[in-house]
Formats: structure tokens, sequence, C-alpha cells
């Protein structure tokens, strides 16, 4: 996913330079800097272009249309594209099963991100 990579370039460098600095005068090795600061400050990066990949997944047409010859076969975003040609009466419903499993997801995503570790 090419939008993936050029969020994280972005993320990565906008990411301070004196976290950086401050481990390398320590004493910290590179692989040390990645593994115990980058790392750790990716995860919301990570998680952000883990939902938008998935959710682009979710909703992918182009292979379907292509590949797939019955309709019988056919994943639920495509079946939603000829429920609305046919002018269905089980849209709402058929929409509905569609967005459920992506909003499931995102807020487990939001409930696992705002949970925070015990101090004690």
């Amino acid at each position: 996913m090419p939008f993936g990579v050029i969020f994280f370039t972005y993320y990565l460098k906008n990411m301070p330079d004196n976290i950086i600095e401050a481990a390398q005068l320590d004493g910290a090795a590179t692989i040390d800097i990645v593994f115990r600061i980058i790392i750790p400050m990716s995860k919301k990066a990570v998680a952000a272009i883990f939902f938008l990949s998935f959710a682009d997944g979710w909703n992918i047409m182009e292979p379907v249309i292509m590949f797939v010859n019955e309709s019988d076969d056919f994943p639920l975003s495509a079946m939603m594209r000829e429920a609305i040609e046919q002018k269905s009466n089980y849209l709402f419903v058929a929409g509905v099963f569609c967005v459920l499993p992506l909003a499931v997801f995102f807020a487990l995503a939001g409930f696992v991100s705002g949970r925070r570790k015990n101090d004690g």
C-alpha cells in the first residue's frame, strides 16, 4: 500500500531529533535506538496504517469484478453494488452488515489503544 509507506515516511521525518540525539549521547547503539525509541513511538502510526489497510481491503472491488464470474461468490462489498443497481428492499440491512465489521474493529482498536497500564 503506497499510502502507508508515504504516511510512515512523513511520520518518521516529523519525529523529534532531540530524542534520538539524547539516546546517542547516552551511548545507545543504532539498533537500541530503533527498538527502544523509534518502534515504541511509532505504534500509533502503525495502528493507523493497519486500520486504513484493513478498511481498504474490506471494500476492494476491482479484483472481484475481474476474477469472480458468479455473483453467488461475490463478497459483501460487490453485492452492495448489485443491490444498489437492483434497488433491493434489503439495501439497508446489507449496508449495516457491510459497515458492522469495520465499526467493531474500529471500536476494539480504540478500546485497546485507550487502555493504560497500571502505574503500581
